[in-house]
């Protein structure tokens, strides 16, 4: 709370959460098959990540006129526990407040603008079909999906694309891969479970 209130900028703050924000419903992926090391169970995790998702908004609301939550929960490792979370967060954050916005966001790729600025969200694996995601560095292949995703969303119109992801858990922000939009790997707030 105190970094983003130093970094300040506008009097709107959109808060983009780019999935696996827990880690496993059972001690599994959302494939299951794969078990992930736990320090918490199923219970804790949840009652963690409502508490911590309600604190942030409500530490940050008195410093904006309006706050916007865009979550993804097509992820590999929280998926239904994210939607969980999320959807008991949203409840209660829409009801007691007319100023924040939480979305859930349940397709593998979404986007939204802010002028002419364009911010394309995934996680970068998915739940189910798409078991390596995209990598932390764009090959052809994969830069060709996001130019035919923004392509039929017609996205560009002379706007300034930025395509956002996690999985990788990698701070690498690539500006040249292509002529046409940003692509850009955010690092996750906490290390793997074990």
């Amino acid at each position: 709370i105190d970094y983003v209130l130093s970094v300040k900028r506008g009097d709107v703050l959109y808060i983009d959460e780019l999935g696996d924000f827990c880690d496993g419903l059972g001690g599994q992926t959302t494939r299951k098959g794969h078990s992930l090391p736990q320090n918490m169970s199923d219970k804790e995790a949840f009652e963690l990540g409502v508490e911590f998702k309600i604190k942030l908004v409500e530490g940050l609301l008195p410093y904006y006129s309006r706050v916007v939550c865009n979550n993804i929960t097509s992820d590999n490792h929280s998926f239904l526990f994210g939607y969980f979370v999320n959807s008991t967060v949203k409840k209660i954050l829409e009801t007691k407040y007319n100023n924040v916005e939480y979305n859930i966001l349940e397709r593998f790729i979404n986007n939204y603008s802010i002028g002419k600025h364009t911010f394309v969200l995934s996680h970068g694996k998915e739940e189910e079909a798409l078991k390596f995601g995209f990598k932390p560095f764009l090959d052809a292949k994969q830069a060709e999906k996001i130019d035919q995703y923004c392509k039929e969303h017609k996205l560009y119109n002379g706007n300034i694309v930025e395509f956002s992801k996690g999985d990788s858990h990698l701070c690498l922000f690539d500006y040249t891969t292509s002529n046409d939009f940003h692509y850009m790997n955010y690092p996750a707030y906490s290390p793997p479970s074990n």
